[in-house]
């Protein structure tokens, strides 16, 4: 059983994964399609990078990565709904924003170049998918 000394590294040892996750992607976009996150940046869940790359749709980020990364455009409750999520509208986000939503889940048993790899996968999509717009 896990006690307050062992779940204080593992969160903080993840929450810097995530982190890092968000910086490699963020800075290796082209100007045009920078990622932002979606809600508090101090306020929120250590393994989870739920990010927005405006006007870049995430179907289109998905369908390049599907067969390599595991990633979500929502939350598992809403798995196989097709509408934008209720969540990030009532946070009053813009269509091209919502749009551009994906979640990536992170734990205690991901590695640093797990991270790098999703970080260059989804930099890779999405000026893939800059070129073609």
């Amino acid at each position: 059983m896990n006690n307050a000394h062992d779940i204080v590294p593992t969160h903080l040892a993840v929450q810097a994964m995530r982190d890092n996750g968000y910086k490699n992607a963020a800075y290796a976009m082209p100007s045009a399609s920078f990622a932002v996150v979606n809600g508090d940046l101090n306020n929120r869940l250590s393994g989870n990078l739920h990010i927005s790359i405006p006007d870049i749709p995430n179907s289109a980020i998905i369908a390049r990565v599907r067969h390599q990364l595991a990633i979500s455009t929502g939350a598992a409750c809403s798995s196989g709904v097709v509408a934008p999520s209720h969540v990030l509208q009532a946070m009053n986000l813009s269509n091209n924003v919502i749009e551009g939503a994906l979640r990536i889940g992170i734990g205690k048993f991901t590695t640093k170049e797990e991270i790098e790899k999703a970080s260059f996968l989804i930099t890779n999509a999405v000026n893939e998918i800059h070129q073609l717009l």
